[in-house]
Formats: structure tokens, C-alpha cells, sequence
């Protein structure tokens, strides 16, 4: 989480997954030939339900994100968001 903190806010990364657990995340990563160090993983919650996502590296610009999430394999439903709304998303979750 403070890796996924540290990041500037101004960014924009992938989304490659949301789930109630984490638990499939590694063999998402390893499908897309992604290293865990790339990744991010960020607890969110809403209406009382914890939910997890699984985010990709960081970008310059939603057009950067966008070109490097089509060049990913085996990530059919992958797209940007910017990383600020998450940040802060994930701090209320805590």
C-alpha cells in the first residue's frame, strides 16, 4: 500500500482485476507475464464490503496506459484509471 501511495497522483494506471479476495491475483500477474514488484494490489470498501484491485505500474498519460495495457496478454477486461481517485479511495477504506 505505500508503494501505491508514493505514486503521483497526476498518473494513470491499468486495472487488470476487482474481486472480494486477492487470493487470484498471482496467477493473473504471472498469465500477463507481469512481475508482483509491477503491481500493485489496493483494498477498497464500499457499502461495508471489501473488495481488491489489482493494478498495473504507472503511466505518463491515459494514452500511455492505454498502449501498454493492450500489449498485455491474457488481460482481456484491463483499463486505465487515474491513480489520484484511487489513492484516495483506498485511504477512506482504511
Amino acid at each position: 500500500a505505500a508503494r501505491f501511495e508514493a505514486l503521483p497522483a497526476g498518473a494513470w494506471t491499468v486495472q487488470l482485476a476487482r474481486a472480494g479476495s486477492s487470493a487470484g491475483f498471482a496467477a493473473l500477474m504471472a498469465r500477463a507475464g507481469l512481475a508482483p514488484t509491477e503491481c500493485h494490489v489496493v483494498a477498497l470498501a464500499g457499502n461495508g464490503v471489501r473488495s481488491y484491485l489489482l493494478l498495473w505500474s504507472q503511466f505518463p498519460d491515459a494514452g500511455a496506459a492505454r498502449a501498454a495495457a493492450r500489449s498485455l496478454r491474457g488481460t482481456p477486461g484491463a483499463f486505465v484509471r487515474r491513480i489520484g481517485p484511487l489513492q484516495a479511495e483506498a485511504r477512506r477504506a482504511r
